[in-house]
């Protein structure tokens, strides 16, 4: 019997009857975003415990100095410094080589390599915390850990694909934006509830906790979670070498357009590129925010819990709730059209920083002499609702893309703002400053420069719309 390839062409329909079966859409995703969310709380807590126990007696920063609870996101670049900002690097040149074969293969194998960095990572720690090394070889091997998770992408490259995985199932350009938003609330409640797993549990029992769960979520991956690009075809864009795809992070935004429709909307994803840095440079502002509300005389006498808890709520309000709101009501005005998604994410990132803007300055301005209490109890809650701007400033940058004639390059660009919003959050822990209001006359010069970025116009409609159906067509199959 001949053992041709092409007596496995009969194979072919079963597959696509698998496949339709498990017709791709954002629900399948909701797993992944819960599992490496709680299994990501869950480390960095155990990390922080770890990191405790073993360099405190050596190490006056930040042992003992942090609040847990309020500054947990800052311990991962201020603990193991030199191994956290080395993993930084190499997810910086890796990015754009797993961001661009998720363009042109599917969005699973990026997924994949991430997922499995988490998985190494958490078995290092480990490995680490129950061998107990001497301490310069547990920061050797903990640095070469956080070296392979970079190798593999790391968040920057976990975080951009699941952008880019919500972009290919969104029902309608509107949707986008409420994809995003729900990506960061769910992934935000997973967090805390990881992190509350790891407090109520001995850091060693929560490595093989978070260890677990990345298995789990990795094995849901590749075997369950479909894919999203109805045709992945690698010959849908040129080939380009790993040496270029280093660059990847830059060139995807400064580079010009390649499709003839883009005209004059090239220019518009610089401005944004550096709005949407900009903007991610402000993420400490919310500890800050947390700290002088509870370690000050604002609003004294209240719950601590309460503090803690209800700025938290607004963000998730704005997210799960308000955006989507928004969106219902700008879909029956505007339509479901590609125009329509790009003027709400315009709409809504304009807004929302203006109002991270007006609420940070005004808390500077009046309130930082503890004399205008009530301004204070105002302001700072409302800077909370300005969350939406993340999700929006994504969903921007897609729309753009779409302008640009390069909506089959959706993966790279998520790729590249998720690894200048991790550098921004590196350099926004590293400025903030405990009992300090520097971080205040940062965030305010910060957004109002990004919110000049954002005053340009978006591109025409018709442009958008011209644009929009051509980038369609192109990603249907492609002829043998």
């Amino acid at each position: 019997m001949s053992t041709s390839a092409n007596e496995r062409d009969p194979l072919l329909p079963r597959l696509a009857y698998v496949d339709a079966r498990k017709k791709p859409n954002f629900s399948w995703l909701l797993p992944v975003l819960l599992m490496a969310s709680i299994s990501r709380g869950i480390f960095m807590f155990a990390r922080f415990e770890n990191h405790q126990k073993t360099f405190c007696p050596y190490s006056a920063y930040p042992c003992g100095y942090f609040s847990i609870w309020l500054e947990l996101p800052s311990l991962t670049v201020m603990i193991q410094i030199w191994g956290a900002w080395a993993s930084f690097l190499v997810s910086f040149m890796t990015v754009g080589r797993w961001s661009d074969l998720g363009d042109r293969r599917g969005r699973k194998f990026p997924l994949l390599l991430s997922v499995t960095g988490s998985v190494l990572i958490n078995l290092i720690y480990l490995i680490v915390s129950n061998a107990r090394p001497s301490q310069d070889d547990a920061r050797d091997l903990i640095s070469i850990g956080l070296i392979l998770e970079g190798l593999f992408g790391g968040f920057a490259t976990y975080n951009g694909t699941v952008h880019a995985y919500a972009w290919d199932v969104a029902s309608t350009p509107v949707s986008r934006l409420v994809l995003f938003g729900i990506i960061q609330g769910l992934s935000f409640v997973g967090f805390i509830l990881g992190s509350a797993i790891g407090r109520a549990t001995d850091y060693n029992i929560s490595y093989v906790l978070s260890f677990s769960i990345a298995l789990l979520n990795l094995t849901f991956v590749y075997f369950i979670l479909p894919e999203s690009l109805e045709h992945p075809d690698a010959t849908r864009l040129p080939h380009s070498s790993v040496f270029v795809s280093i660059f990847s992070p830059i060139t995807i935004i400064f580079s010009g357009a390649s499709g003839s429709g883009a005209g004059s909307s090239k220019k518009y994803l610089p401005f944004l590129g550096l709005a949407f840095f900009m903007y991610s440079l402000t993420q400490a502002m919310q500890t800050t925010l947390l700290r002088f509300t509870l370690w000050s005389q604002y609003l004294q006498g209240l719950p601590r819990w309460l503090v803690l808890v209800t700025p938290r709520i607004f963000e998730l309000l704005t997210l799960l709730c308000i955006l989507p709101c928004l969106a219902h009501f700008w879909k029956r005005k505007h339509g479901t059209a590609e125009h329509a998604g790009l003027h709400l994410s315009a709409f809504v990132s304009r807004n929302s920083i203006l109002l991270a803007t007006v609420s940070s300055t005004v808390i500077l301005v009046f309130c930082m002499p503890e004399n205008a209490k009530a301004l204070y109890a105002i302001f700072a809650p409302l800077y909370s609702f300005s969350v939406a701007a993340g999700p929006a400033l994504y969903a921007l940058g897609g729309a753009y893309f779409v302008v640009l004639g390069r909506g089959n390059q959706i993966g790279s660009l998520f790729g590249a703002l998720a690894v200048w919003r991790e550098l921004a959050l590196y350099l926004s822990y590293t400025m903030y400053g405990p009992g300090s209001s520097s971080i205040f006359w940062l965030t305010a010069f910060f957004l109002i420069l990004s919110l000049l970025f954002l005053l340009p116009d978006a591109p025409s409609a018709e442009n958008a719309e011209e644009v929009g159906v051509a980038q369609h067509d192109t990603t249907g199959p492609v002829e043998a």
